[in-house]
């Protein structure tokens, strides 16, 4: 079984050897967010997908989702109050 991972976001670097001796040179790296987007599993020349699953953005979605419908359904209350 081989195992790749795979992410968005990402970094490089570079440097250059400087010196007489093995080890002497400088170097430089950035690199910005990286977030894991899943990994492909190889197993017997099969290739599978499996995506990574945030948590945390399902569970915040789904509390704004509720927060609008809370607050159109005050909002119909209310005019159906005002009506009366």
């Amino acid at each position: 079984m081989t195992v790749i991972p795979a992410a968005r976001g990402g970094g490089g670097g570079g440097g250059r050897w400087d010196g007489d001796q093995p080890g002497e040179g400088s170097g430089g790296a950035f690199g910005v967010g990286v977030t894991p987007t899943g990994v492909f599993v190889i197993t017997k020349g099969i290739i599978r997908w499996h995506p990574a699953i945030d948590y945390n953005r399902i569970v915040l979605g789904s509390q704004l989702v509720a927060v609008a419908a809370l607050v159109t359904v005050c909002a119909i209350v209310r005019r159906r109050a005002q009506r009366s």
